[in-house]
């Protein structure tokens, strides 16, 4: 979560004449859930014996699996284009704590925290077990 990750997908014509294509929303969105894919441009033209690049984005807001099959549509074509983009949106759970005579102490991220030895002589050995768990 909070990342993003783009590939480039290209649309090639090896037709002797230009054709339009169109992306439909619709099939990467999910009602009541926050936009993951973005795909750049969503429609266009795609000139004789060229191609056109897609830039399809990838930033979850959720931890979840997603897998959506983009349509692309293609003016004077039977059937679309179909493109199936995958992606997990996680996020890592760390936590640490300290283990202390009172007991065991969480410790926060972005906060100052103090390990208190007490007093020890010169060459003396202390040792504070720390817990990192995800």
């Amino acid at each position: 979560l909070d990342s993003s990750a783009t590939e480039t997908v290209r649309l090639v014509n090896k037709e002797h004449i230009p054709f339009q294509f169109t992306i439909d929303p619709y099939s990467y969105r999910i009602e009541g859930v926050p936009e993951a894919v973005y795909v750049q441009p969503t429609t266009g033209v795609v000139g004789p014996d060229t191609a056109v690049d897609l830039e399809v984005t990838f930033r979850p807001q959720q931890e979840r699996n997603f897998n959506f099959n983009i349509i692309c549509n293609v003016k004077r074509k039977k059937e679309p284009v179909v493109l199936n983009v995958k992606g997990s949106g996680y996020a890592v759970h760390a936590a640490l704590s300290v283990d202390e005579p009172a007991g065991r102490r969480n410790i926060y991220a972005g906060t100052m925290e103090q390990l208190d030895f007490g007093m020890m002589q010169v060459q003396e050995h202390r040792t504070v077990n720390m817990f990192l768990s995800n």
